[in-house]
């Protein structure tokens, strides 16, 4: 009887299940480590859409940098023109426009992109710091270029002449300095229009640009470029 008894009060105690109290600290526990992992996912999700709009940020500048350096080294000037009627002007100006520095340039960059053009790979660059066409509370980098050659190719250039792109969005300011290499120094300005630079090109072009970056502070990147044809190049006889 003892040993029956026994038994009957274990069976008991098995069967009995949670009492209310420990199904309350039970869920109690549950939702805390719920809660917890949901706050480490979601910052997770937050530093990475972060992180992902910073990397884009930065693939901006760079690809409109390395643009830039490129159409800088293919920068070249000519004496190809008629001398009593000079319809053709080649240059490489700086002057302000916007905010910051305004470059005008002729280079050998232009890539024609339809069939039979009656387009060269000369053309006429410009790069300056002027509102952004698609968000006029913000300054963008512009680039226009015309993909001909004539007698329009300064300050008259008309807008028909030529298209206008955004390189980069939200930019506080563009600056170019230009290696000058008599006096081993970089110098602010250059026009090729000059007595002192008449018909010359710089060895180097140095640009800065500064964007507002995320926490609302400016970030000054900077890149260099080594122009190949620095003399007037011959391309004809006349």
């Amino acid at each position: 009887m003892i040993g029956r008894a026994a038994t009957c009060r274990a069976g008991h105690r098995i069967g009995r299940g949670f009492t209310m109290m420990e199904v309350l600290i039970a869920m109690g526990l549950l939702s805390l480590i719920g809660a917890t992992l949901y706050g480490a996912i979601g910052n997770s999700i937050n530093a990475k859409e972060q992180i992902e709009l910073i990397s884009d940020r930065y693939d901006e500048v760079r690809i409109a940098l390395n643009r830039m350096a490129y159409e800088l080294s293919m920068a070249y000037l000519s004496d190809h023109y008629n001398r009593e009627e000079r319809r053709t002007k080649t240059l490489f100006r700086e002057d302000s426009e916007g905010v910051g520095d305004r470059l005008i340039f002729t280079s050998f960059s232009h890539v024609r992109r339809v069939r039979d053009a009656r387009e060269s790979d000369q053309n006429v660059l410009t790069y300056w710091v002027d509102t952004d066409p698609d968000e006029p509370a913000q300054n963008a980098l512009l680039r226009k270029e015309k993909p001909r050659i004539d007698e329009r190719t300064g300050d008259d250039l008309l807008e028909e002449d030529a298209h206008t792109d955004v390189l980069c969005g939200n930019v506080r300011n563009l600056t170019f300095d230009y290696w000058n290499e008599t006096d081993k120094e970089w110098q602010e300005e250059w026009d090729s229009d000059s007595l002192e630079n008449s018909n010359k090109l710089p060895p180097r072009v140095r640009v800065r640009l500064a964007i507002v970056g995320e926490n609302g502070r400016d970030q000054v990147f900077e890149t260099q470029a080594e122009i190949v044809l620095r003399v007037p190049v011959k391309l004809s006889t006349n």
